[in-house]
């Protein structure tokens, strides 16, 4: 029985096996396993890799912009949002590139954490935590540095805020291994650096100017220098002694914009105020010939914040405390700091000092143990006396002001309140203060106007030290370029509805005119005869309002004010220029390039619109970034001073003329000066042309009544009065000549 089913099962497997076969072959491949494991995914390896700080003592990074973010670098890396209050977890790459996770160096810029790791600089996103690989940088790199911008997102704040210094620390200068990105750190290039220079590049910082930024050099003998580059001119510090080796030399660039800098090593602290321009050593209130630190101890820490205080750390365990700017003195406070190089310190937002452990448990979590620190001035070495101020802050009105703009030849005026105590005897003095700044040239290199810049203002009082702590110094953040609401339009008065030559109803019911096709060019290029037909223009009263009015054959310019929100600040006394938006050329300048004295050929419409590389656009043809004044001996030369001049402004006597015609004109204004100001400048407004006598041609039928009807008339008259006046033959003659005149009128008429 067994036999007989056994046979009967290979039966059925030898008629199943064809069926198989064929059931595979009618199903998609992809429905298979084995078919999925043959096909190329294309899927992109992802490496985790745990980072760490290569060098032995620990570090921290607070964001410029976010007093609570902090990144800590040691044994492991880590972010805490919230200055340490709550426990964190190890940072880890996540991406396609395999690494070893040594970190050399980190700065926050903008929404990002900017790490260099294994040499490559990498960034990793605070908000969706994804890391991307920096492009452009050619070598091996170190470190990056970048100055943020944290008091506004205009566009200056924000390009500072987008720059960022990445460069080999150590390498000879003549190598180029220093690059810049103008973009948040995506992109790099090179920032060129002195060609045949043997020294070495010891750091590199932006500084809060346009285009400037501090080298520091390493020279032979084991000396350092200062150089501050401002848009190509380089100016060096002396030389100065440089006591520890480059690996134990940290440069701080403190917040706030202004151009700070701090030089530290276990022997060496150094505090530049002024943009690397100059230096100088910090020193003990009482004891200020005496080197710091002290011999018997080394710097181990440096902490800073936005509001010129520092604090020092030693060996020792000892704690100075002290201000920048005025006054770069510290004074040692008494209580001693335990383990001083497993204690990492930064200021608080409110200006205390937090001392902070970091470990790890046995999750894999990593915790802070952190302490405040009051500094008692009373118990300080030596003993502070109090501050004879009660206040020291900007006026009501204007505390709210954290920045300002300012445009070519704008003042702002800050005031300040100061309040003694009752006690003090404050005597008020008046000092008038100049400065003067030179501009050193090599024939190569001019300031530009058309860049926007920052700078800040700060004052602060001679004598305060660190005995006003609770009194900051007074910052103005100034933001030099276009303010964002100023604006150019056209004066509203004398306009053609005041005189009644046209009314508001008129212009707000649909109403239209018609512009000749003799009269404009439809591709403005200023050609006669190029229209084919007239054109029909609508009139948008909501944008023009009213029109300008001008006469016929009156010399004309218009009126232009520049106003800044809803503020008239001036009448545009510059250079500008003006165009027909519909292509009118029916009208001419005044002068002539001889007539305005040009000493070069002047700039005209036709040739600035054949200039341009992307199309006839006469908004961009010609504005304040290539005007060139004719009055400029660098200029072409005048080949035609029989040229039309056709440059506007109030102070000349250069004018626009109208030929014998009624109309309406659409003009923009664009202020071409470019050191009027760091606004493009324009406005679009509408003119009224009065007084043309019509040249319209009467038609055929009509010119034969009024002929037919007038010689009548004449033949009468000429009867009646030779019928009933005796003086007939004299008023023949006169009724002759009337004859011949009023003929003469028709021709012209016609």
């Amino acid at each position: 029985m067994l036999k007989i089913q056994q046979f009967f099962f290979l039966i059925l497997l030898f008629f199943a096996l064809p069926f198989c076969r064929n059931s595979q072959s009618r199903f998609s491949p992809g429905i298979y396993p084995q078919v999925v494991e043959k096909q190329d995914q294309s899927i992109p390896e992802s490496f985790e890799t745990s980072l760490y700080y290569q060098e032995k003592q620990e570090a921290l990074v607070q964001s410029q912009c976010h007093g609570h973010l902090v990144l800590y670098m040691g044994r492991w890396i880590t972010i805490t949002r919230t200055l340490f209050s709550s426990v964190s977890t190890p940072l880890f790459y996540e991406g396609a590139e395999k690494l070893q996770g040594s970190v050399s160096s980190a700065d926050f810029v903008l929404d990002n954490l900017a790490i260099v790791i294994d040499g490559k600089l990498y960034l990793y996103s605070l908000t969706n935590e994804k890391w991307t690989a920096a492009q452009g940088v050619k070598s091996t790199v170190t470190t990056v540095s970048t100055l943020q911008c944290c008091f506004s997102k205009a566009k200056a704040c924000m390009e500072k805020s987008s720059s960022v210094c990445l460069y080999n620390r150590g390498s000879v200068l003549e190598d180029q291994q220093v690059y810049l990105s103008k973009d948040g750190g995506k992109v790099f290039t090179n920032l060129p650096m002195a060609p045949k220079s043997t020294e070495f590049v010891g750091g590199v910082f932006i500084m809060p100017a346009v285009s400037s930024f501090v080298t520091m050099k390493i020279h032979e003998h084991s000396k350092f220098s200062l150089d501050y580059t401002f848009q190509g001119d380089i100016e060096e510090t002396d030389q100065e002694d440089m006591p520890d080796p480059l690996s134990s030399t940290n440069v701080i660039q403190p917040a706030g914009l202004r151009g700070e800098l701090i030089i530290w090593s276990p022997h060496l602290l150094v505090y530049s105020s002024f943009h690397g321009r100059d230096h100088c050593g910090l020193h003990l209130i009482g004891d200020e010939e005496a080197d710091f630190p002290p011999p018997e101890s080394t710097i181990v820490q440096v902490a800073t914040d936005n509001s010129e205080r520092i604090a020092i750390l030693t060996s020792n365990g000892v704690l100075y405390y002290g201000r920048t700017w005025q006054s770069t003195r510290l004074v040692r406070v008494s209580s001693l700091i335990d383990n001083p190089k497993k204690n990492l310190m930064l200021f608080t937002a409110r200006g205390r000092l937090m001392l902070i452990q970091v470990w790890k448990d046995q999750s894999n979590t990593i915790r802070f143990d952190t302490r405040l620190i009051e500094v008692l001035l009373e118990h300080t070495m030596p003993p502070v006396f109090d501050c004879t101020l009660e206040e020291f802050n900007l006026a009501p009105h204007y505390d709210k002001y954290l920045y300002f703009h300012m445009d070519m030849g704008d003042t702002v005026t800050v005031p300040i309140n100061i309040l003694p105590l009752p006690s003090c005897q404050f005597v008020p003095m008046e000092y008038d203060v100049t400065q003067v700044e030179y501009l050193k040239e090599d024939g190569t290199l001019k300031a530009s106007p058309y860049e926007n810049s920052l700078a800040t203002v700060t004052v602060d009082l001679k004598y305060r030290g660190v005995a006003c702590r609770h009194l900051r110094a007074l910052k103005s953040h100034i933001i030099m370029g276009c303010p964002p609401k100023k604006h150019l339009q056209i004066s509203t008065k004398g306009n053609a509805c005041s005189k009644g030559i046209i009314t508001q109803d008129q212009l707000m019911n649909n109403f239209s005119y018609v512009i000749p096709k003799a009269a404009y060019d439809p591709l403005l290029q200023f050609r006669p005869g190029s229209a084919n037909s007239n054109l029909h223009v609508p009139y948008s009263f909501t944008e023009y309002l009213c029109p300008q009015l001008a006469y016929t054959d009156t010399p004309w310019i218009p009126t232009l004010e520049v106003w800044n929100n809803n503020e008239f600040k001036e009448l545009g006394q510059t250079d500008f220029v003006l165009y027909e938006v519909n292509g009118m050329h029916n009208y001419r300048y005044l002068q002539s390039a001889k007539d305005a004295k040009c000493v070069s050929q002047p700039q005209n419409w036709t040739t600035m619109m054949r200039q341009q590389l992307n199309g006839l656009k006469p908004n961009t043809a010609w504005n304040r970034g290539n005007y060139m004044s004719c009055k400029d001996k660098n200029g072409p030369p005048l080949t035609d001073p029989e040229a039309e001049y056709q440059v506007l402004n109030p102070a000349s006597n250069n004018r626009i003329l109208f030929p014998n015609y009624n109309g309406i004109y659409t003009f923009k204004a664009i202020v071409v000066d470019p050191r009027y100001s760091y606004c493009n400048l324009s406005t679009t407004f509408t003119v009224y042309v009065h007084g043309g006598v019509s040249t319209k041609p009467l038609s055929s039928l009509v010119s034969r009544i009024v002929i037919l009807f007038t010689f009548a008339a004449v033949l009468l008259i000429d009867f009646f009065l030779r019928q009933h006046s005796q003086e007939g033959s004299y008023e023949h003659n006169f009724i002759t000549q009337l004859y011949a005149n009023v003929c003469q009128k028709i021709k012209m008429l016609k």
